[in-house]
């Protein structure tokens, strides 16, 4: 069997890298992508299960055995299962996000599968792509974990951000949303707020609804200040549209109707969120960020943070408890913050070539096999 190279999507990643290694003109059959209906992945509890037999039937019974002989595969992977061990020595992680929370979350610790599968991901892995020196002293740094055989953390950063830095400056891009959310750059600043999940059902439904009632009281006043809320709900947050509808300056922009968010990152001017790693992003197109954290006091005894919200490198941006504290803030409030210091620290690399870097250095490793 030849020697192959299996790319697993993982949220805009794996597709670039597959695009760039194409152009390489590796052999069809040593190139394989594996693709998935990210929406599968949010409405579905069985879907890693059903994927995992979906991407087995795909490269065919009779090669994936023959994978399981040889080993002599490269895979890159967003979500390295047990089973893919089984496949290569080689497997390279691409995480989705990185630089905010604690993984394993505090509330993983005492969790046995959760820390098994842990462990079984440390042993499968043979190097993580991260986007900076700091990703290598927190991720699966845990004292629990000690012990297991460590991969080498390689900061490349991440290739779904290279369209970010490549297309800050698309007109047509602005103008082509100006059409979909019916707003007037002119006129209107645009604020997209993206929060992330708060890891338990009840806990999110909580915040959400706080977040909706607070709507209630900024919606009229937000237009009088000439700005709307492009609002984008965790994806495992369902049902979120209809309750929007009533609202004028605040508009819906789930991951249901928009599966990619860089565009909403080119369009807004501002970033409101919390713990979401979307703000390590943001930084490289250089636009404020406020950060709205209620909750910050539960959420790092709960889930656990790597980042310290008095620190304005780590969170470069005005912290707010309460929404209606958004109509408060002016320019001169992000005066404090210096978005290229905290940009660097979190990326060790802020140009348009990650794709590139990585697809190097797995066409490397592949001849190396």
């Amino acid at each position: 069997m030849k020697k192959s190279i299996i790319l697993f999507e993982n949220l805009n990643n794996s597709r670039h890298i597959y695009e760039k290694l194409h152009n390489r003109e590796l052999k069809k059959e040593q190139l394989i992508y594996l693709d998935s209906n990210p929406s599968l992945f949010y409405h579905s509890k069985y879907y890693r299960y059903k994927d995992k037999i979906r991407k087995i039937r795909k490269i065919g019974l009779l090669k994936f055995i023959t994978y399981l002989i040889t080993k002599k595969t490269i895979v890159v992977s967003g979500s390295p299962g047990f089973y893919q061990r089984f496949i290569s020595k080689n497997i390279i992680f691409l995480n989705h996000g990185w630089g905010t929370k604690s993984t394993p979350g505090h509330n993983e610790i005492t969790n046995k599968k959760a820390m098994g599968n842990y462990r079984n991901t440390l042993k499968s892995l043979k190097y993580i792509i991260c986007l900076s020196d700091f990703d290598s002293t927190y991720y699966l740094n845990h004292k629990d974990l000690l012990g297991e055989s460590k991969p080498t953390f390689v900061p490349l950063g991440s290739p779904r951000n290279d369209y970010l830095v490549r297309n800050q400056k698309d007109i047509s891009l602005l103008k082509e949303l100006e059409k979909v959310f019916n707003i007037d750059k002119k006129e209107k600043k645009v604020i997209l707020f993206s929060p992330t999940h708060r890891d338990d059902n009840i806990r999110n439904e909580i915040y959400l609804e706080s977040i909706l009632k607070s709507f209630n009281d900024i919606d009229e006043k937000l237009g009088e200040q000439g700005k709307t809320i492009l609002f984008r709900p965790h994806y495992y947050s369902k049902n979120i549209k209809h309750k929007l509808d009533k609202f004028n300056n605040i508009k819906y922009a789930g991951f249901d109707e928009y599966h990619d968010v860089r565009p909403l990152m080119l369009f807004s001017d501002y970033l409101i969120t919390d713990y979401s790693s979307i703000f390590v992003d943001y930084l490289l197109i250089n636009k404020p960020i406020i950060f709205y954290v209620p909750d910050l006091n539960e959420y790092s005894k709960y889930r656990g943070l790597v980042i310290d919200y008095s620190n304005n490198i780590h969170t470069p941006g005005p912290k707010i408890e309460d929404l209606s504290d958004l109509l408060k803030i002016t320019e001169q409030d992000f005066c404090n913050y210096d978005l290229d210091k905290s940009k660097h620290f979190f990326h060790n690399y802020t140009d348009d070539k990650s794709t590139e870097r990585i697809s190097q250095f797995i066409e490397n490793e592949f001849n190396k096999i």
